[in-house]
């Protein structure tokens, strides 16, 4: 599997636990555009529609190809697969070790390669960009992350005209701009108040970009650019009411024209234009009461382990066998 489409996956069905008093119910709707290149990841892991559900100490999520419950009672987090009808519980405290140890192992790489990763630089800039919105009827204010990713331009490579080429290249930078709630609103809105307790009683491994930043640690160049990154988002904790992201491959606009001439582009990709761009709003904040069946395992569910579930939520892996009875 690709470290792209791990990475969406991981963004996809990662969660926090939480500590509150009330129900809480949030949806979200995200729509993702994306220049297609031969060979990247499908951004169907991202699904368009998601829930957060919390009840007292537990939670309910579905953000992604799996779902998850959480009771931090019980210090737990079960991982649910509706598709093969199967579940995996585990401590909270091993939930975020785990991940790396499930993912592909990284390939032997040519000293000139980790050479090349190690020059890698990480850059990351956040601003209050002093914008509002109003996301229903709630009044949310705007912070910016742009998080970049640089190194010396490769020998060969031509550089851009007026581009000094001693100077870094940039090869990836993403731009996200979040909406959250503002004070008086987390005061107003009873609802928004018990979700920013949510995020303050939540543990940042179990956070999507604090196990981001767990998975990214092991990869060579990369990791010790990125975790920094997704150490300082995973620290926000924050309602998010909507966001908007954007991905630029830069270095694309040296390499287009050798990609065009060897037909590896497909026609109308513009190398200038963000290759990935989210949006993400939320359509619907409620504090009416949750069912408690909303977060048990339904009876029918077969228990396994975290590493078989994960092998088994994965699109590109085979089915898994029909396991035997049911288990609790």
């Amino acid at each position: 599997m690709r470290p792209t489409r791990t990475l969406l996956l991981l963004l996809s069905f990662t969660i926090a636990p939480p500590v509150l008093r009330a129900d809480v119910t949030v949806r979200y709707k995200t729509e993702v555009h994306a220049q297609q290149l031969p060979g990247a990841a499908s951004t169907n892991a991202i699904p368009p529609a998601t829930i957060l559900q919390i009840k007292g100490s537990k939670a309910f999520t579905n953000f992604g190809l799996g779902s998850s419950l959480i009771d931090s009672d019980k210090q737990e987090v079960t991982m649910l697969d509706a598709t093969h009808k199967l579940f995996a519980t585990v401590l909270m405290k091993d939930y975020a070790g785990e991940l790396p140890s499930l993912m592909p192992s990284m390939p032997n790489l040519p000293p000139a390669v980790l050479q090349i990763l190690d020059s890698l630089k990480t850059d990351v800039a956040s601003r209050k960009t002093g914008r509002s919105d109003t996301i229903l009827g709630i009044q949310a204010e705007e912070t910016e992350w742009t998080i970049s990713l640089s190194m010396p331009l490769p020998p060969g490579m031509p550089a851009r005209p007026g581009v000094d080429p001693s100077q870094p290249v940039t090869i990836m930078k993403m731009v996200l701009q979040s909406w959250s709630a503002t004070p008086e609103e987390q005061e107003r809105q009873p609802a928004i108040k018990e979700w920013i307790a949510y995020s303050s009683n939540s543990a940042r491994l179990l956070n999507p970009f604090g196990a981001l930043q767990q998975f990214v640690a092991g990869v060579p160049g990369i990791g010790k650019g990125l975790a920094p990154a997704f150490q300082q988002l995973a620290d926000q904790k924050r309602a998010m009411l909507k966001s908007h992201m954007e991905l630029y491959i830069p270095v694309m606009r040296q390499i287009a024209p050798m990609m065009r001439a060897q037909g590896q582009l497909p026609a109308g990709f513009d190398p200038n234009a963000a290759l990935i761009q989210a949006d993400t709003v939320a359509t619907e904040i409620s504090a009416a009461p949750i069912p408690d069946s909303v977060f048990q395992v339904p009876d029918d569910y077969h228990v396994t382990t975290l590493a078989v579930l994960f092998q088994s939520i994965m699109p590109t892996r085979p089915a898994v066998p029909a396991p035997g009875a049911p288990s609790r």
